[in-house]
C-alpha cells in the first residue's frame, strides 16, 4: 500500500457514498457463517461515508467480519490500481477484489493500516493484490486481472479482537498519478 499525493490524474469514481443510496449495493459477511460470534455491518454517517462497523470475536473460533458490494462489470485494466479515501481507527483492514461471481472463492487482497480519526488517501497497485482462498495465499494463482474484476469489499481479520470502525468517502479506479511509489509518472 502508499498513500497517494492529492495529485491524481485520470480518476474513475466506482463508489461515492456522500449519497446515502450508494450504499445499498453493500452488505455483510462475518465469521457466522462458521459459527463465530464476530458482528458487523455498514451504516452511513452524517459526514456522508459509508461505515464498516462491528466488533471481532474470536469466540467458537471466529475472527472476521466483511462487507462486499454486489456484482458488477468492470474493466478496469487502463488503470494502475485503486484509491480509497477512508478515515479509520489505526486498525489493518484488507480491501478485497473478486473476479469471479461466486459468493465463495477466491478473492486477491491487499492491507492497510487505517489511520486513526484522519480522512487519508490509500493507492492499492493492482500488481501488489495477493490472491486468498478462505484467509490463505494462493501460490500458483494467476495474479489479478483487472478487466475481470466482479466485486469489492473490506475485511477486518489478522487477531484483531475488539470494536472496529472504518468511514469509506470513496473508491476509485487510478490510471495515473503525478507521483506513483515516489517516481514521477
Amino acid at each position: 500500500m502508499k498513500k497517494m499525493s492529492p495529485e491524481v490524474l485520470n480518476e474513475l469514481t466506482l463508489f461515492d457514498f456522500s449519497d446515502m443510496a450508494s450504499m445499498t449495493e453493500w452488505s455483510s459477511i462475518n465469521d457466522v457463517v462458521m459459527g463465530g460470534r464476530s458482528q458487523g455491518g455498514v451504516r452511513w454517517s452524517d459526514a456522508g461515508r459509508m461505515v464498516f462497523f462491528g466488533s471481532v470475536s474470536f469466540e467458537n473460533n471466529g475472527g472476521f467480519s466483511s462487507i462486499r458490494s454486489s456484482n458488477g462489470e468492470y474493466d478496469l485494466s487502463g488503470y494502475k490500481g485503486i484509491l480509497i479515501t477512508a478515515q479509520g481507527d489505526g486498525k489493518r483492514y484488507k480491501f478485497t477484489v473478486r473476479t469471479d461471481a461466486s459468493h465463495d472463492g477466491v478473492s486477491y487482497q491487499q492491507g492497510f493500516f487505517s489511520q486513526a480519526n484522519k480522512l487519508t488517501e490509500y493507492f492499492l497497485p493492482f500488481q501488489e493484490f495477493i490472491p486468498s482462498y478462505h484467509g490463505r495465499r494462493l501460490l500458483n494463482h494467476p495474479p489479478l486481472d483487472p478487466l475481470a474484476i466482479k466485486r469489492f469489499g473490506f475485511i477486518i481479520s489478522d487477531h484483531q479482537e475488539g470494536p472496529f470502525s472504518l468511514e469509506i468517502a470513496n473508491i476509485s479506479a487510478v490510471a495515473s498519478t503525478l507521483y506513483d511509489g515516489g517516481k514521477k509518472t
